[in-house]
């Protein structure tokens, strides 16, 4: 029974927020790797731990349940009763991914800084906005991931797996 219960605006503005809450989790991580200089895996972890906490506490470490089954069923829903859209959103997050990875000029910057950042700096590239714009995209596709694992209640509701999901990232 939340303040947008029933609202025929809730399950967009959660996907947004999910979207949001994301990408700005991976923000403060570029900013501890590109100003901090912490290790990725390092600042990765730190803010996985923060953000668990704050989840278990407002959960009271409870499963939530009942969501609408316009948002609960999506991953596992099918177009045309043929083709999950698990299937779909993946081969779009694929593509997409490929797309910007072997089609765009960001891409190439990002193979560069991320096979050797010191060559790509002394080439020229800009390293630290670079590895800032990677840490908003994987927001994206994180985001999306939760979105996919939350509607198809894909994972079970401890929070057991995050180092393995951590590590998957």
């Amino acid at each position: 029974n939340g303040w947008m219960n029933g609202s025929p605006l809730a399950i967009p503005v959660a996907v947004v927020a999910v979207l949001v809450l994301c990408v700005t989790v991976n923000v403060i991580n570029g900013f501890a790797v590109v100003k901090l200089k912490l290790p990725s895996f390092i600042a990765t972890m730190a803010t996985n731990m923060i953000f668990m906490g704050i989840a278990l506490t407002l959960s009271m470490s409870s499963t939530i349940a009942n969501l609408p089954a316009s948002f609960s069923g999506f991953a596992k829903g099918k177009l045309f009763g043929v083709i999950p859209n698990l299937v779909i959103v993946t081969a779009i997050a694929i593509a997409a991914a490929s797309l910007i990875l072997n089609r765009m000029e960001f891409g190439r910057r990002a193979t560069a800084v991320g096979s050797n950042p010191t060559a790509a700096n002394i080439s020229g590239l800009p390293v630290k906005p670079t590895i800032m714009q990677l840490f908003i995209l994987n927001g994206i596709f994180v985001g999306i991931a939760v979105l996919m694992t939350t509607s198809g209640n894909i994972l079970p509701a401890n929070l057991s797996l995050s180092l393995t999901l951590l590590l998957a990232v």
